[in-house]
């Protein structure tokens, strides 16, 4: 699918004086500077190690910021370490003391050590595809040599120590592989390339400092484009990012001497990214501003492989992912369009300037009640993947926009679209849901002759329990959905434990996804609600922007609003409901629980973001600033001020309880977040509910990458959720 190249490009984030003082957030009881800590909060009894206070005081653009845990910032020192190290040790020792916890445990193991294929690919005469056994720690890549080949192991994870592998690409003669490789599952990373017929790695081909990269091999498999920052030296990671360069790489020669075809990037909050067409004619290369908006610079390639880069589109606030096939260039783009569309470029030119996008042929029209969210080019035809109600929904139509049909789904659910070549008639694709686990389909894309390929077992029966979805107003009237998952039986007495999850921003839409420690959650009585708040993608570019900048109040309002309705219409309590977010969505939730505490008893709030202050000034995240805006900004520095979930956690409150989820390598999100928050909540609440602070050992943003710490990690949490809620194990 063309746009999960530009997913992959994306997932990738001097304090001014002056201005009037910052607004309190609406609904909230939020001051305008933070409250002094002279003196301790008396709690009922010492539950977690002390926490040194020296407060910080910085005036913002006229406003005082108060930072009693500076200190907590700066991840080298002794005491920083020795603090984070007793609070990990007191909360492994209070999770694991929690009476459920064992048989939670296991019934966990067995949901989360399951049987995945992944859709295959075929190069060449080759077959290649992914796939996790039952019985592993990680995926493994396989090959066949034929559909009906034996299959070989072609790289295997688990036998390389601590290591993790992402963006696996074959070459498209199936003789190569490039991939990244990471340590703890990190971002920064090195380029591999893997011999596949010898199963060798080539040395030379070795490439550092490729955080990111996407390689896109040419056509013979010689040689393929990719980017890379500058080397760590002295430059922090923002200005690493910022001095990102595309090249293009020969297989067999030094990377040093690698072609420069387009930098430096110039600026933190931009990312490079550089797609060769599957015919070799096209080069596009990406410069994506943020999640907002992207230029896109072409090279035709007909007229020599150092023919002129010259732009194609740019200048426009709105975003463009294009791919080329037949003499055709296809363009997917909101640009117009808020829910997307696709353009087409019918005879491309290096000559004259960028096209007059206003002036390009529209082949699919944006669908009033539908994202087109990605779609590719496979069997000849247009692969379409929609978002309808955040639920995927996947249509097939000819190259000039003509509707073929459309692929039907079991139940709500999702679906990364259409893998397959774009002259080949056969192709693949998935289907999962909150209930079902990936299913693997092969279709015929002429006829749409559809027949399961692959089925992971489940240790589990989805029919107790019902999938809905309910449409609720938030605070200014907009409306908003949830999915819901509970069982059949469900009485709306008051009584049930709940649980939501949000994420509400970037772009990043909530949709149906499997995991498998749901059901023992369900199992112990919990029911789930996943939120599509505002800032996400479920409902197009209008609603992500509605979440953004100085707009990301209504993405907490949204989530409240959530909880609100479950309430009003007796779902459950707030002695009952508990919430869960990770990276933007445990902003999310430490935000919710600043603004509204008495509306939760639990909340697990993981790899977060919380001191909206100063996230800025660490790592890469001044790459977020067109998302989030910066502190540097009087206007925004309200907005973030207003929400900063660190700056709003006011003494002698009684907070929600609390576990903190982090990671020590996580090179995204400075830990410096989870380890503040944590201090001030331990510090500010007079509840007797626990707060506590887990740190994953040799792990990045997302986890160590491995099935047993994710087992481990979701035991504590459904744990700490029964205990706070009352739930009860089968």
């Amino acid at each position: 699918m063309a746009s999960r190249y530009a997913a992959a490009i994306c997932c990738v984030i001097a304090l001014g004086l002056g201005c009037a003082p910052v607004p309190k957030p609406a609904g909230t009881s939020a001051p305008e500077t933070m409250p002094q800590r002279d003196s301790p909060t008396p709690k009922p009894t010492a539950r977690w190690p002390d926490t040194r206070q020296q407060d910080v005081v910085e005036v913002l653009h006229g406003v005082e910021v108060h930072d009693p845990y500076r200190w907590l910032e700066d991840a080298s020192s002794p005491e920083t370490q020795a603090w984070a190290s007793a609070q990990d040790r007191f909360a492994r020792s209070q999770l694991a003391a929690l009476p459920q916890r064992k048989p939670l445990k296991q019934r966990i193991a067995a949901l989360s050590y399951i049987d995945r294929v992944f859709p295959p690919e075929r190069r060449g005469q080759r077959y290649f595809y992914e796939q996790q056994r039952a019985d592993q720690e990680k995926s493994a890549f396989y090959v066949r040599g034929g559909a009906s080949g034996e299959p070989r192991v072609l790289l295997d994870p688990n036998t390389l120590a601590g290591m993790s592998v992402q963006a696996f690409r074959v070459s498209p003669d199936g003789e190569r592989v490039a991939f990244r490789m990471s340590v703890s599952n990190t971002d920064d990373a090195v380029l591999k390339v893997l011999d596949v017929q010898s199963g060798a790695f080539s040395e030379l081909d070795t490439i550092p400092d490729v955080r990111y990269s996407n390689p896109s091999w040419s056509p013979d498999g010689k040689s393929f484009y990719y980017t890379r920052m500058p080397a760590k030296g002295a430059l922090d990671l923002g200005q690493r990012v910022a001095g990102t360069k595309v090249y293009r790489h020969e297989i067999g020669a030094a990377y040093e001497n690698d072609e420069v075809i387009f930098g430096e990037a110039g600026d933190p909050r931009v990312l490079l990214g550089a797609d060769i067409s599957s015919d070799g004619d096209f080069l596009f290369v990406y410069k994506v501003h943020g999640w907002d908006s992207t230029e896109i610079f072409l090279r035709d390639l007909r007229k020599g492989a150092r023919a002129e880069l010259r732009p194609l589109i740019t200048g426009e606030n709105a975003r463009f992912y294009a791919t080329a096939f037949r003499g055709r260039i296809y363009v997917h783009t909101n640009y117009g369009a808020e829910r997307w569309r696709i353009l087409c470029i019918d005879r491309p030119t290096t000559r004259g300037g960028p096209v007059h996008v206003a002036d390009l042929r529209e082949v699919i029209a944006e669908d009033p009640e539908a994202v087109l969210s990605s779609y590719g080019i496979v069997g000849g035809h247009l692969a379409l993947r929609y978002l309808r109600r955040a639920s995927t929904e996947l249509k097939i139509a000819t190259l000039d926009g003509k509707a073929v049909r459309r692929i039907d789904f079991p139940a709500l659910g999702s679906s990364e679209g259409l893998v397959g070549d774009e002259d080949e008639d056969e192709a693949y694709y998935s289907f999962e849901s909150f209930l079902q686990p990936p299913t693997i389909y092969k279709i015929s894309v002429p006829d749409g002759a559809s027949t399961m390929f692959a089925q992971a077992a489940l240790p589990a029966d989805p029919a107790p329990y019902a999938v809905e979805q309910l449409t609720f107003p938030s605070r200014d009237g907009t409306q908003v959905t949830m999915f819901t998952v509970a069982s059949r039986q469900l009485v709306r007495d008051g009584q049930t434990p709940w649980l939501l999850i949000g994420y509400g921003g970037f772009n990043v839409s909530v949709m149906p996804r499997f995991d498998g420690a749901l059901y023992a959650w369900l199992e112990a009585g919990g029911a789930v609600g996943y939120v599509n708040a505002r800032g996400g993608g479920e409902y197009g570019e209008a609603w992500h922007r509605a979440g953004m900048l100085t707009r990301k109040q209504n993405a907490f309002d949204d989530f409240s609003a959530a909880a609100e309705h479950l309430v009003k219409e007796r779902y459950t309590q707030p002695s009952k409901l508990a919430m869960w977010g990770g990276s933007n969505g445990g902003l999310l939730v430490a935000a919710v629980m600043t603004q509204r505490p008495e509306l939760f008893a639990a909340v697990i709030c993981q790899v977060p973001l919380t001191d909206m202050v100063r996230y800025h000034t660490l790592g890469g995240a001044r790459g977020w600033t067109r998302e989030l805006g910066s502190a540097d900004d009087p206007e925004q520095l309200a907005a973030l001020y207003a929400y900063s979930p660190y700056h709003h956690v006011v003494d002698g409150t009684a907070y929600p309880a609390l576990l903190v989820l982090s990671a020590d390598a996580d090179d995204r999100v400075d830990p410096m977040h989870a380890r503040k928050l944590t201090a001030s909540v331990q510090h500010a609440t007079n509840s007797d509910r626990p707060v506590w602070l887990r740190i994953e050992a040799n792990a990045g943003h997302a986890g160590a990458g491995i099935v047993a710490n994710r087992v481990e990690l979701e035991t504590d949490a459904y744990a700490f959720l029964i205990n706070a809620l009352g739930a009860v194990t089968r």
